[in-house]
């Protein structure tokens, strides 16, 4: 009987234990309830230090941007920018001016050189004349051939826009006389 006793002792020894260990619902909820508390009010620590640290950051950047210095900055800033614009659209005009004017016609050294290249020995010019992108050359010659010839030649040069003469004179002292008009290129 003893031995039973000793058994139904460490029978009922362990069923204790089962029960000590074995959490009542209740217990369960309460731990759970807890730490629900405990995970929301460190959570809710965070987000308070967190919009701390935003609200100074915020104040700092406020104190930064009222800041009587950085403001003046800021004007001189706008501006250089205005200026900067403004100097763009200067040398946008500029450009435009400088294509224009080598595209313009001129009448220079090189010109001359052509003309004066060109011509047959015994063609002489009397006067050499420019206005409006045209040269006007008035000469004199004792063969009438050498006018066709030269207004050929300077015409496959390809140097100038178009070249023309308007006939001659026949003058008392034996020579021809009359003009050509040399209308200049424009472009490089």
């Amino acid at each position: 009987m003893k031995k039973q006793d000793m058994n139904l002792l460490l029978a009922y020894q362990a069923e204790q234990k089962r029960k000590a260990n074995k959490m009542s619902p209740m217990q369960v909820y309460t731990i759970v309830l807890i730490a629900s508390v405990l995970i929301s009010g460190a959570f809710a620590i965070k987000i308070w230090l967190d919009n701390m640290n935003v609200k100074s950051e915020i104040e700092s950047i406020r104190a930064y941007n009222e800041d009587p210095k950085i403001v003046e900055r800021m004007i001189n800033i706008d501006r250089i920018q205005s200026q900067l614009k403004q100097l763009d659209e200067i040398q946008a005009e500029a450009i435009t001016l400088k294509n224009v004017i080598d595209y313009k016609p001129r009448f220079d050294s090189s010109i001359l050189d052509v003309l004066y290249y060109e011509k047959p020995k015994m063609l002489e010019f009397t006067n050499i004349d420019y206005a409006s992108n045209t040269v006007t050359l008035d000469y004199s010659t004792i063969y009438v051939s050498d006018v066709s010839n030269y207004v050929i030649h300077l015409q496959r040069t390809f140097s100038f826009a178009d070249v023309s003469y308007s006939g001659y004179t026949y003058n008392d002292d034996g020579t021809y006389s009359g003009s050509i008009s040399v209308v200049m290129k424009g472009g490089n």
